[in-house]
């Protein structure tokens, strides 16, 4: 019996949320429905009382914002003192400002602007 490596185990964890039985896991695994069982009791998502363990959902209604995805603390003391631009917030950041850009109309900007009348 050899040693079940993390991908094993992913797949197992997968294969089980996807209503398959200890054998197709185990057979398509090639490896033993006691360990396919042993992984399952180890790492099923349940508390001691046999009830599911509620998972944290995010909620979709809330958007994301730049400063969410940028780092703002530091490594070492954990101040937040500095804040750096990562490659997410500049491509969110590039996408609301084509969106920005889209709904500007320039005809309402053109009449926003006053110029004095010309002799």
């Amino acid at each position: 019996m050899s040693r079940i490596n993390k991908t094993q185990i992913y797949a197992i964890q997968w294969l089980q949320s996807q209503n398959k039985s200890l054998d197709e896991i185990s057979e398509e695994l090639k490896i033993t429905p006691k360990q396919v069982s042993s992984v399952l009791e180890k790492y099923s998502k349940t508390n001691k009382d046999g009830a599911k363990i509620k998972e944290a959902k995010s909620s979709a209604a809330t958007p994301i914002k730049s400063k969410d995805l940028m780092i703002t603390k530091t490594s070492s003391k954990g101040h937040n003192s500095v804040a750096i631009m990562t490659r997410e917030a500049s491509a969110l950041n590039d996408e609301s400002k084509k969106h920005h850009r889209a709904s500007i109309n320039h005809s309402a900007v053109q009449q926003s602007i006053y110029r004095p009348k010309k002799k």
